[in-house]
């Protein structure tokens, strides 16, 4: 048994996995980044529940703790509602907000009997502000948050804490993995170009992941107590407006920048 921290993070061979998984090794955690595909990591399908239970059992023989598990593995889906499969929304609700139910469930046990530990999900803006081919992306993070509020009131009075981070737009390759839509449609092929042009500049001029990463490192510390951390700036100007103005005068100003039209 190590005096370390632990920290389990998925997601962690690219993007904001692995700057997460740097980031809290600099700051002292023992860090067990996995993947499903990526032989230098450790092994983990989120969708397998006999995979997160090995994954923890694993660590648990080897450091005989789990302190922090980051909840970063998913994936998006780019399209219009009635373009996308039941099927292909519902596997992407199984990594995205299943998968992270099924490792917290396979951690728990070992921090409810030391009495503490942190949950940490990796949500999105779309999460909480809608946006426009990302619907179905938006309702697995939305999900998620209410999910993880819900958790973190079942687990504080074991000193277990749950709380999502809301990255906005990030430079990785989100737009490149994600699935497309499954019966595109030719009513939506402007709108859709459009969109892949507004998305890519968003994304080519967005925050670096570290900058998640970062937040990830500041929310962890002890004295901070809320569910929900924007990450960087443009997320945290964006939340406050969309909780500040009214809605009317939200919406409106949310359909002129995407170039929407009535």
């Amino acid at each position: 048994m190590f005096d370390q921290p632990t920290a389990i993070v998925t997601g962690a061979s690219s993007g904001i996995g692995r700057a997460i998984s740097d980031r809290l090794t600099k700051d002292g955690y023992v860090v067990f980044g996995t993947s499903r595909t990526d032989p230098a990591l450790h092994r983990l399908d989120v969708t397998d529940p006999q995979s997160c239970d090995a994954l923890v059992a694993s660590i648990l023989e080897r450091d005989g703790r789990i302190d922090v598990l980051v909840n970063n593995a998913g994936y998006s889906m780019l399209g219009a509602q009635e373009e996308l499969s039941d099927d292909a929304v519902r596997a992407m609700f199984e990594v995205n907000l299943f998968g992270a139910m099924r490792l917290a469930r396979s951690v728990l046990p070992a921090m409810r009997a030391a009495r503490r530990g942190q949950l940490v999900h990796v949500s999105s803006v779309s999460g909480l502000i809608p946006s426009r081919f990302m619907g179905a992306y938006g309702a697995t993070k939305h999900a998620l948050e209410g999910w993880s509020k819900a958790l973190d009131h079942e687990l504080r009075h074991f000193g277990i804490r749950s709380f999502t981070v809301r990255p906005g737009f990030t430079r990785t390759r989100i737009a490149e993995n994600a699935v497309s839509a499954q019966h595109a449609l030719p009513d939506y092929a402007l709108a859709r170009v459009q969109f892949d042009r507004a998305l890519g500049d968003a994304l080519g001029s967005g925050e670096a992941p570290a900058v998640v990463a970062a937040t990830v490192s500041h929310a962890l510390a002890p004295q901070r107590r809320r569910t929900g951390y924007p990450a960087g700036r443009a997320a945290r100007q964006l939340l406050l407006l969309h909780a500040l103005a009214p809605k009317a005068v939200f919406d409106r100003g949310l359909r002129k920048a995407f170039s929407l039209v009535d």
